[in-house]
């Protein structure tokens, strides 16, 4: 409140006054004001004391060893060594009492703090190396878990793996790679949910059996996998390689067949249908069962078409389920295999096609001519 310091140099002054009386009557002093300033921070009364501290740098700015006081208010210590034992270590240096202190304190003094301060930094730099070692072995205790948690969840996202819980599977490894984003056996479960597969196994199944896409989780896996790890899946990607290698042949000499011999088998065939006594032969027979009419009439004038449809050399991959990234079942599109020599394939398949139809219609129409 206003006339506070008043109030403050009144109060010393009787104090003074009533000890003073046997010391030949020593009035108010800045000496004795910081004097019962100190006497307070030794009653841990920091606030009264700050206020004695204060009134004495009124009478002296310079006294260095009023802002000491004060400073020690504001650390709430009776003296310098409880600030210096602190743990953890109170960095005093830049509090701006210390500051003044520093600038007005006498020469023995100056050597002083120079102790403190070498106390202080010392003590600041073993405290920070503690605290880093601490970070260090907290962090390492928690790697440590997250890589023992996100282990126990792959394994248990294999078990459901096995047992065609592929759901339950997804959440597993998903939240092992959350523990651990560098765990290859989260990315290798990735890789068989998304596509069904209960293990590796079945990506070797020729009926399950596609390449996994570059850059995907399984290439991810083998990137994060140790060395034995790494040589088990490149030797599962190189079987699925081999397969699909052979597959591809036998789809190749499919085609070829299914262009060239298709239609060897089936103009014969059809020429045999068409001569005048077979052809008479077969019209009697299916009027006395004339379900067989219709049959017959489809052979003659659909049987060319057909043949041309189903000789064409077009391979289509199989469909396939898959589970996208927020846990819903797709199925692949309907996607026609790229063989090796599709194009001299289909100009094979044109030419022959047209040379059938030409062939076959010509025929059924000297038939019809003729009879």
């Amino acid at each position: 409140h206003i006339g506070f310091e008043q109030d403050v140099t009144d109060a010393v002054a009787r104090l003074v006054k009533r000890r003073g009386s046997s010391d030949g009557g020593q009035g108010v002093t800045m000496e004795n004001i910081r004097h019962l300033g100190f006497l307070e921070l030794e009653k841990e009364d920091f606030n009264k004391a700050r206020e004695l501290f204060e009134q004495a740098l009124l009478h002296a700015p310079e006294d260095w060893q009023s802002y000491l006081g004060r400073m020690l208010c504001t650390y709430r210590a009776k003296n310098m060594e409880e600030i210096l034992k602190d743990v953890p270590p109170t960095d005093y240096r830049g509090n701006g009492d210390y500051k003044m202190m520093r600038r007005f304190a006498n020469q023995e003094q100056q050597e002083q703090m120079k102790q403190w301060e070498q106390r202080t930094a010392e003590a600041l730099k073993r405290w920070n190396q503690k605290q880093e070692e601490e970070e260090k072995k907290r962090k390492e205790d928690l790697k440590r878990k997250k890589l023992l948690r996100s282990d126990e969840l792959c394994q248990e996202g294999e078990d459901n793996l096995k047992t065609g819980r592929f759901q339950e599977a997804r959440k597993c490894f998903i939240e092992a790679l959350k523990h651990n984003p560098e765990n290859y056996r989260g990315y290798l479960g990735k890789f068989c949910y998304t596509n069904y597969y209960r293990s590796l196994k079945d990506m070797t199944d020729p009926r399950y059996m596609r390449l996994p896409d570059e850059g995907g989780d399984f290439y991810k896996a083998m990137e994060l996998a140790g060395p034995e790890q790494r040589a088990e899946l490149e030797n599962c990607l190189d079987q699925v390689r081999k397969k699909l290698k052979g597959m591809e042949r036998k789809d190749i000499i499919s085609s070829w067949m299914r262009v060239i011999l298709l239609p060897l088998i089936f103009v014969p065939l059809y020429w045999m249908s068409i001569k005048p006594e077979i052809a008479s032969a077969l019209i009697l027979f299916a009027e006395s069962l004339y379900f067989l009419v219709i049959p017959f009439l489809a052979w003659w004038f659909l049987g060319p078409i057909l043949a041309v449809i189903f000789s064409s050399s077009a391979k289509y991959e199989q469909k396939h389920q898959f589970m996208r990234e927020d846990g819903t079942i797709g199925t692949t599109e309907k996607k026609r295999k790229e063989l090796p020599g599709g194009k001299l394939r289909s100009f094979f398949h044109v030419i022959i096609s047209i040379t059938l139809l030409v062939v076959c219609y010509g025929g059924l129409y000297r038939l019809f001519t003729l009879s």
